[in-house]
């Protein structure tokens, strides 16, 4: 495969028919403009809006591309794809249908899966959406973990079609514009276990089988259907309720904003301590929150400051930068102690 040289250049200079050379996300995380891509009128406008300053983009010269990832080709159609997925438009969500149909075609198993993901496709918006952003973070997360080709393939299945039993739950629950009733939850409980029996007789491999059984128990044992503690879950059961959790708190939800990803970090490490499997949990704060680096937050106080690092032993309070001090979150004492990250600027 061959490429060109990279540069990088101020926005100003950025100009239509230009190809980017590297991944631009946003403070949020969103690929906005992915390697490869061709630069047009909309995208520059779209990068002027997210206050991207400087961009890399491909030379003329070329040389020999020497990656030769057995996965790699699949991770540049996960990633592009995350450019429009998070804005949950059925154009954004098509090209991760095709990237993670392209990666659970090559497994051996002889199975419609292209049919029930259409499935999911037609009974609710809100489910595909939220199943294709799982599935990107299940892909992510097991790049980042490293897990052998065949591993990460089965975790992004799974990830996709972890909440298939809710097909067989009402319309009127699954998006509902408020918080859902004791009874109505009650019910949906009910669709990890609806789905495994699903596909419990089908060639999809066991692990994933058992992802979607057991995704929503928790390592504590308080979960559900079956009440499972740490080690009776499986191992992408433990990552899909990581990832799970969460997507459905970075969604924007009728009855209440989306939450900033620090205090998703805090909630799921302080508020739900003991729920989740700490070492991946810590892997997984530490890699997303990681993206962040750089970026510009804004800070309870109300100043805006700059993502200088993430704290191992602290990962919801960061090293910042603010008028030029370097400022570490979790070491601060007396008012200052409260300050904390609640957005991203």
């Amino acid at each position: 495969m061959e490429k060109r040289m990279i540069k990088k250049i101020e926005l100003d200079e950025l100009a239509e028919g230009m190809i980017i050379a590297e991944d631009v996300s946003t403070p949020f995380g969103a690929v906005i403009a992915s390697e490869k891509q061709v630069v047009d009128k909309k995208l520059i406008d779209l990068l002027k809006a997210n206050r991207i300053r400087v961009i890399k983009v491909k030379a003329d010269e070329s040389e020999k591309d020497d990656v030769d990832d057995a996965l790699s080709y699949i991770a540049e159609d996960m990633i592009a794809a995350r450019n429009m997925v998070v804005f949950r438009t059925e154009e954004g969500i098509k090209p991760v249908v095709d990237a993670v149909i392209k990666i659970i075609r090559e497994a051996p198993q002889v199975f419609d899966y292209a049919e029930l993901i259409k499935q999911l496709h037609d009974y609710s918006d809100t489910v595909f959406a939220h199943s294709s952003n799982v599935a990107l973070i299940c892909f992510e997360f097991a790049m980042w973990r490293k897990m052998p080709p065949e591993a990460v393939k089965e975790v992004t299945l799974a990830g996709f079609i972890h909440d298939i039993g809710k097909l067989q739950l009402p319309l009127g629950i699954l998006d509902a514009a408020r918080p859902l009733t004791e009874a109505e939850f009650a019910q949906v409980k009910k669709h990890s276990i609806n789905g495994y029996m699903m596909i419990k007789n089908t060639e999809i491999p066991e692990s994933v089988k058992r992802a979607i059984l057991d995704h929503h128990e928790r390592c504590d044992g308080s979960g559900y259907p079956m009440g499972y503690d740490f080690n009776r879950i499986s191992e992408y059961g433990r990552m899909i309720a990581i990832a799970d959790s969460y997507e459905a708190m970075t969604a924007e939800r009728a009855y209440r904003d989306k939450i900033c990803p620090f205090k998703i970090a805090s909630i799921m490490v302080k508020e739900l301590e003991g729920k989740f499997d700490m070492a991946m949990l810590e892997e997984f704060l530490m890699n997303i929150l990681g993206t962040y680096v750089g970026s510009k937050v804004t800070l309870s106080n109300g100043y805006t400051a700059k993502l200088k690092g993430i704290n191992k032993q602290s990962i919801s309070r960061p090293v910042i930068e603010l008028a030029g001090r370097t400022i570490d979150l979790s070491t601060q004492v007396g008012a200052a102690a409260a300050i904390h990250v609640v957005g991203i600027a």
